[in-house]
């Protein structure tokens, strides 16, 4: 009787596959994304349909938003600068499951997610290597509030690491209302389970593996790797290395916001609430951990709580590791002086000889609008052609038209929004003034110098900023006419010329920049 029911069952399953549209089975995927290719037909390409490899980092609970992300490219939706290694990714992504790989895995049973809906937002990407018994690294990608980097920072590092000849797991962790009660430190601890335990399956060794971790990420790794909230709890090896990008050490006033949204009315430490720094001891795993000079993210979150109060903590307990702080760099030939395009711009701006003044930045209590409006109204009773290019939005535009009314200075300044190309507007002009309160680098003034335009900014701009001897500092208590003397006779003066070799030299070239984080990248993992 048993033997009848097994060959029924075979039957009606035989029958149901013969049931199928031709090529259904089978059907396998083009791996032909380019940074280019639509999300929409990312999503539809079958290699990453049916593989379930996660493409919703940026809208996944937004199903309203889905259809205007799907029509962005993969460069629009990551970035211009990892958008290439992200369709690499991708295509390996297609490759694997064209070639019977399973990509995606649950390290949760049905059970468990049954009972906690969460756990349903989790998952794990495998990457084979190239050949059998490889080392392996786990990536842990960033995140913010309902957002996560999976594509962004995962795939793009799944390739690189692939190429290396490491086998590569991209761990989906629980993020914002579904991460309460340390869960993403449970999906780590669980991740690294389920790969332990199937590590023969998978051709990797067990021991002496890696964690790549960024911005949140890199905050989640670094807690794994500690002894008080890590992988002992998991009996799970200490891993051998943390590669941590731009980590989030101190979460500083984030910290009763995540408490309100993850863990309201309960209590004792939390993932967010622990300082990185604060948990490390001597037996804590290698560690890499860099980042930009001018990460905004650190910056806000304050900078000495960030990377440098980690790498004191390293030092302190005397841990083996390497801390590198990277330029952010432009690309130059996008910003290199060209009289041919600048006269192109003039044109298209209806300009011809007059003195173009300009500044780029948000229109906001920083960028101190109403002092550089002040300014031009000084400029423009010595030179009253003078004309200012106003690139940016924000909540203060509205007040600054009404004062450049007020000025009389309709005519002279142009307001010209946000510009997704904002480098040729910088050809046209004849000096660029930033009289910012405070300032970051000021990646505006580095753009500015590449274009070999005199430079006139406030003190409160870091000395870091200045690369040519063009640019000029002016304190705030100078008056406006005062700065307006010093911007008529800097771009009187201009000597406008190719600065590329200057601003190489100083640091500031995105491909050499590049060059240095990918060779210190790879150093790391060989």
């Amino acid at each position: 009787m048993k033997q009848a029911k097994r060959i029924v069952a075979m039957v009606l399953c035989l029958l149901a596959l013969l049931a199928l549209p031709a090529g259904a089975v089978m059907e396998k995927g083009e791996p032909n994304i380019t940074a280019q290719t639509t999300m929409k037909e990312v999503r539809n390409n079958p290699g990453i349909k049916n593989s379930g490899f996660y493409t919703y980092s940026q809208d996944k609970d937004c199903p309203p938003g889905q259809a205007l992300w799907e029509m962005t490219t993969v460069e629009g939706y990551t970035n211009e600068y990892v958008a290439e290694g992200c369709a690499k990714g991708l295509n390996l992504v297609i490759e694997n499951y064209n070639n019977g790989v399973q990509v995606t895995h649950s390290f949760y049973t049905d059970a468990e997610k049954a009972a906690d809906r969460t756990k349903n937002n989790t998952g794990l990407f495998y990457f084979p290597a190239k050949a059998e018994n490889a080392k392996f690294a786990l990536i842990l990608a960033g995140s913010g509030a309902n957002e996560s980097a999976e594509l962004e920072e995962g795939a793009c590092t799944a390739w690189q690491l692939h190429e290396l000849g490491y086998a590569a797991f991209i761990l989906r962790y629980r993020v914002w209302t579904d991460a309460s009660d340390d869960a993403p430190l449970e999906d780590i601890g669980r991740a690294m389970q389920y790969i332990e335990e199937h590590a023969a399956e998978f051709g990797i060794q067990p021991e002496q593996y890696a964690i790549v971790g960024y911005s949140m990420g890199g905050h989640l790794t670094g807690l794994f790797g500690t002894e008080s909230v890590g992988y002992q709890h998991y009996n799970v090896p200490k891993p051998a290395a943390l590669l941590l990008g731009y980590p989030i050490n101190d979460m500083t006033y984030i910290k009763p916001i995540y408490h309100v949204i993850q863990d309201i009315g309960a209590y004792g430490p939390k993932y967010y609430t622990r300082n990185l720094s604060d948990e490390i001891t001597p037996d804590y795993p290698a560690t890499y951990h860099w980042h930009g000079v001018n990460d905004t993210l650190l910056k806000e979150l304050g900078y000495w709580r960030q990377g440098p109060q980690l790498e004191a903590a390293l030092q302190a307990n005397h841990v083996k590791h390497v801390f590198r702080v990277f330029n952010n760099a432009i690309e130059l030939d996008r910003f290199t002086y060209d009289a041919a395009q600048r006269k192109a711009v003039r044109q298209e701006l209806g300009l011809g000889d007059e003195l173009v003044l300009g500044h780029v930045g948000r229109f906001c209590y920083a960028k101190n609008h109403e002092f550089l409006l002040d300014i031009m109204a000084e400029v423009c009773k010595q030179r009253p052609d003078a004309v200012l290019l106003l690139i940016g939005e924000g909540e203060n535009e509205a007040a600054a038209r009404r004062k450049a009314e007020a000025l009389g200075l309709q005519r002279n300044v142009r307001f010209l929004g946000r510009q997704s190309d904002p480098a040729k507007f910088y050809q046209a002009m004849d000096a660029f003034v930033l009289p910012s309160r405070y300032e970051g680098l000021g990646i505006v003034l580095i753009e500015a110098q590449a274009a070999a335009l005199p430079v006139i900014c406030s003190t409160e701009v870091p000395q870091e900023a200045q690369v040519l001897p063009e640019m000029q500092y002016l304190s705030l208590q100078e008056s406006p006419a005062v700065w307006a003397d010093a911007t008529i006779r800097a771009a009187e003066n201009a000597r406008r010329r190719d600065t590329s070799a200057e601003m190489r030299a100083g640091g500031f070239d995105i491909v050499t920049e590049a060059k240095k984080l990918e060779e210190f990248y790879f150093d790391l993992l060989k």
